[in-house]
């Protein structure tokens, strides 16, 4: 399993520190997954990644920070958790996820 974050600045102006600052703090708060530099997730300029994530998902448009997606290592299955979701609400999704495509590809 790969973690991986996406800083945007669209909400709120949350995110206003530049790429470094940003991996930084999240080296400090001991988060070890891949820090991408900063993108739009939604309109105009939006990353060609949301733009995938949200189609494959069929979740329309991202509201807030923090929104998560649990992508099947194959990109065909995508579902998404918004904000308010924390990572043991999510778990046993993930866990579903990786049993299936273990088992699909003995």
């Amino acid at each position: 399993m790969v973690i991986i974050a996406f800083p945007c600045n669209q909400f709120g102006a949350q995110e206003p520190k530049s790429n470094a600052q940003i991996a930084e703090f999240c080296k400090r708060r001991g988060f070890d997954g891949a820090v991408m530099k900063k993108c739009k997730v939604n309109g105009f300029g939006a990353s060609p990644v949301f733009d995938f994530l949200k189609v494959k998902s069929k979740s329309g448009g991202i509201m807030w920070n923090f929104y998560k997606y649990v992508v099947a290592p194959d990109g065909r299955q995508v579902t998404r958790f918004t904000t308010a979701a924390t990572p043991n609400a999510m778990a046993a999704h993930i866990a579903a996820t990786i049993a299936k495509w273990d088992e699909a590809n003995k």
